[in-house]
């Protein structure tokens, strides 16, 4: 009922013409949009676990949106964003991001984005790529959405008894939980995650999905980026910047700066902070990042790009995140800010 109105609403604004008219006021912006997973609609679960999907995109949807990205913006890499080029379009500029390194990525996305010659970004986590583990922001929704436990008590981490009779309690508990694992150390953060698979043993994160969990191998990523795609780091360990530890953010950079060179030729100019809210990394750190090489950082603030921004804030550009919507006429609606809602957690 809830996608029904959305997309009449956005059908009304399609019928006046109002997203057409907004991009004419944003031709000289850049827009950087965040997609994370797509997937034939067969395989996006609908029942207890449907949240795990709300960052998962249809096949179909996928391949409307790009159709109208291409037909009505000037869709760039981040290797042209200097170009001369770039700044006489009279379009607004467009430019597709996946985070994550999912293989459903290589599986779908690619195929679509190969077919139509436009560039996509994928920013990897290089210590997940060929390994069957759940990031540890998936393994903690899983495993709270999976268990026959009716709560969550883990007081030397967190004093608040948390209840889980429901779907939406569940909801709740997942984003409490990674709420509070963003803050700590990632030593601490793994001990902790350590404790949650004890405490919730009945769950087997074996069954996870396959298509919605599994990552690219290496030959899927060398593959992408001998055919155009821009491959970035993700960091290593999906490990948030957002500490002011220099040394542990060089090692973890470095080692997924190493492993994309080594692996796959690839020489890595780009980042993509993990979770990327302006609470995710550390501006101190930026120096850091000039010192490893890397020309630009991506953010997850949602706004659009001024050519300003982008030439004075290269460590921090904006991105806007495509989470599953209704259609693609809701889409158009959302990401010419007509309808406009927080990027979904």
């Amino acid at each position: 009922m809830r996608d029904n109105i959305k997309n009449l609403i956005a059908t009304s604004f399609e019928f006046i013409r109002l997203p057409y008219l907004r991009l004419k006021k944003l031709k000289d912006k850049l827009l950087v949009l965040t997609y994370h997973g797509v997937m034939p609609e067969k395989y996006i679960e609908k029942d207890h676990n449907y949240y795990a999907y709300r960052n998962v995109v249809s096949v179909e949807h996928f391949s409307q949106q790009v159709k109208f990205l291409k037909d009505h913006f000037h869709v760039v890499s981040l290797d042209e964003l200097e170009s001369e080029y770039l700044l006489k379009s009279n379009k607004p500029k467009v430019l597709i991001t996946f985070d994550d390194g999912f293989q459903n990525n290589y599986q779908y996305a690619f195929p679509v984005l190969a077919e139509n010659h436009i560039p996509g970004h994928f920013f990897v986590t290089t210590g997940f790529i060929e390994d069957k583990k759940l990031l540890w922001t998936d393994q903690v929704t899983y495993l709270l959405l999976n268990t026959k436990r009716r709560e969550f008590y883990l007081p030397d981490f967190f004093p608040q008894k948390l209840e889980l009779n429901s779907v939406e309690q569940r909801i709740n508990a997942s984003l409490v939980i990674r709420g509070e694992l963003k803050k700590l150390t990632f030593e601490r953060l793994k001990e902790v995650l350590h404790k949650l698979n004890e405490m919730f043993d009945d769950v087997d994160l074996s069954q996870a999905n396959p298509v919605r969990y599994r990552f690219m191998n290496w030959s899927e990523i060398k593959q992408m980026a001998n055919e155009g795609m821009i491959i970035g780091s993700h960091t290593h360990n999906h490990a948030l910047i957002n500490v002011s530890d220099e040394v542990f953010f060089e090692k973890e950079l470095n080692m997924s700066i190493e492993y994309l060179k080594k692996k796959a030729n690839i020489n890595c100019a780009y980042l993509a902070y993990p979770n990327g809210t302006i609470n995710d990394y550390q501006i101190q750190l930026f120096p850091l990042l000039k010192k490893l090489g890397f020309k630009y950082a991506l953010t997850q603030i949602p706004e659009w790009n001024t050519l300003e921004h982008i030439r004075n804030h290269p460590y921090e550009l904006y991105r806007l995140n495509i989470p599953n919507l209704a259609g693609v006429n809701f889409f158009k609606a959302y990401i010419t800010k007509l309808w406009f809602r927080r990027a979904y957690d």
